[in-house]
């Protein structure tokens, strides 16, 4: 039997104000450093594997609220982002008003991106896999799915891929098959991963208010006495 992987917790953020304590899947953010090569990675930088999921809701106004636990507003859209990802963290400095200093977290690595994006016509779904697929079978709601493959120079993995389609048993099928082939591919090991921000736990902060310190920020990738990779810092 499928596993859904562990979903979002509800009471983590507050989609009135848009903070949030949840780590919540983004558009990948490449790394530029300021100082610093990315040729010192290795696989073996990245000591995290994870396998999360994350349903968002977005209301009539285009309003999201990040991390609920069920799609249950009729008309309403909901995306499922479904990430295997192997990672390490780093902290971002926040600078508040008051001259005080908080910290979010970035998750930095690769990541193999299932996307369900669905209008909920009737009833209501828990998030995961099973529930969404039986609720398309019945046309409780209408969507697709989609895959993408971030920051892995594996042309087996790549080709692994399914292509987009509307949600269907067999599409949730061939992207599980896919899933064990991008895994042996990374358990493997010896396949270079450009890092990317995969993921951002805002730590009481917003999405935009993290992003937007990354882009402000310089980053120094920092190395040993050896050259050997230990981190990234943002200044």
């Amino acid at each position: 039997m499928k596993q859904n992987p562990p979903a979002g917790d509800n009471n983590a953020g507050d989609a009135a104000t848009n903070v949030y304590r949840i780590t919540i899947p983004i558009e990948p953010l490449p790394l530029n450093p300021t100082n610093g090569n990315l040729s010192v990675f290795t696989d073996t930088n990245y000591p995290n594997t994870e396998f999360i999921l994350s349903l968002n809701q977005f209301d009539a106004s285009g309003n999201v609220q990040y991390g609920v636990g069920s799609a249950n507003i009729q008309g309403d859209t909901y995306e499922e982002v479904v990430d295997f990802k192997k990672y390490f963290v780093s902290p971002i400095p926040l600078d508040n008003a008051d001259g005080s200093t908080d910290y979010a977290f970035l998750h930095v690595g690769m990541a193999y991106r299932a996307k369900i994006q669905f209008v909920l016509l009737n009833g209501s779904i828990n998030a995961g896999f099973s529930g969404i697929t039986a609720s398309a079978t019945a046309s409780n709601i209408t969507g697709n799915i989609s895959f993408s493959l971030f920051g892995l120079d594996s042309s087996t993995a790549q080709s692994s891929i399914p292509m987009p389609s509307a949600i269907t048993p067999d599409k949730i099928e061939e992207y599980f098959q896919s899933l064990a082939i991008v895994k042996n591919v990374v358990n493997a090991g010896g396949i270079p991963i450009r890092p990317q921000i995969i993921a951002i736990n805002p730590n009481g902060h917003t999405i935009n208010e993290v992003i937007n310190a990354y882009y402000q920020k310089s980053l120094t990738i920092q190395t040993n006495s050896q050259g050997a990779f230990m981190g990234i810092k943002f200044q």
